[in-house]
């Protein structure tokens, strides 16, 4: 298996599924997003963590699926659709409660490549993934990188703090935690 594939698998925020709804997109939704597929599921979860205990549930789904699920509950513009360039998160949760999104962005790069200059658009992409979303959401859009991201990327890791976008190690014995704690954070406010 692909280290790129262990390290998203291993960066997983633990969680439970408390409910799976199977949604059903109406044509008007689907041609707006242009979707051939008309189902997809919305899992309804909690998060598992034995440090740390965030009480409030979330919505997530598969990564291709952000958008319906932003269109079927109503925290979200259909229109315009994403930007082209833009690719869709590797995991987000949504807070319909307190109407926050967490948008998780994983970058597992092991050599140079065109992931320098990806990561580097995290402001646009930031802007436009807020655009999405209702103006009384708030949404915290966060990387998660290897820690090959330590070694000659420090202009970029302060531009993240100067732009609010939080950095999280994937490879960090507390990555979990971590996250969870900024996730828990965010809910109080």
């Amino acid at each position: 298996m692909k280290w790129s594939k262990i390290f998203e698998r291993k960066t997983t925020l633990p969680l439970t599924i408390v409910n799976t709804t199977n949604i059903n997109l109406n044509d008007d939704i689907r041609s707006q997003l242009e979707r051939k597929r008309t189902r997809f599921k919305q899992n309804i979860i909690t998060f598992n963590h034995n440090e740390i205990t965030i009480p409030n549930k979330f919505i997530t789904s598969t990564k291709a699926s952000l958008e319906c699920l932003m269109a079927h509950n109503n925290v979200g513009h259909t229109l315009p659709r994403l930007t082209a360039g833009i690719k869709m998160p590797d995991e987000y949760y949504l807070d319909t409660t307190q109407k926050n999104a967490f948008i998780i962005e994983k970058k597992t790069q092991q050599t140079l490549g065109s992931v320098d200059e990806k990561i580097q658009a995290a402001a646009f992409k930031q802007l436009i993934l807020r655009k999405k979303f209702n103006s009384d959401w708030n949404v915290f859009y966060m990387f998660c990188f290897s820690d090959w991201f330590k070694q000659g990327y420090q202009e970029e890791l302060k531009y993240f703090d100067t732009i609010g976008v939080p950095i999280f190690w994937g490879q960090d014995e507390d990555y979990h935690l971590n996250v969870l704690k900024f996730i828990k954070e965010k809910t109080k406010e």
